[in-house]
């Protein structure tokens, strides 16, 4: 995860490498991601960071925090809309990405130089 972000992004330890896709400590990233873009994207701050949560039991996560650049709270409901919060929908993402590249990136080791986290 280092290699994704760096050393700014408190992401609690661990790697993703070999990670199922289906587990939290992979999913919990991937979904973080998304929504801080959403904020991003939509003009709420230039960086933002997402806290998660899941619960034994929980179907998705539930959005603890979304903090913006200057250490300000944000609203996470509009930047949430629209994103599959679920372990299942992040799952189900891999064989697309598969099609998509993901071998490629299995040999090359990172994202960047083309390759994309989207699928």
């Amino acid at each position: 995860v280092a290699d994704a972000y760096g050393p700014r992004v408190p992401i609690g330890g661990g790697a993703w490498s070999g990670k199922d896709w289906f587990k939290v400590d992979r999913a919990g990233g991937i979904i973080a991601r998304r929504i801080a873009l959403a904020a991003v994207r939509a003009g709420a701050s230039r960086e933002a960071t997402v806290e998660l949560l899941w619960r034994p039991g929980d179907r998705e996560a539930s959005v603890v925090a979304l903090t913006g650049a200057g250490g300000e709270r944000l609203d996470p409901a509009p930047h949430v809309a629209g994103i599959d919060c679920t372990l299942r929908g992040n799952g189900d993402r891999w064989p697309r990405l598969i099609a998509g590249g993901m071998a490629r990136l299995a040999v090359e080791g990172h994202f960047g130089n083309g390759q994309s986290w989207e699928a």
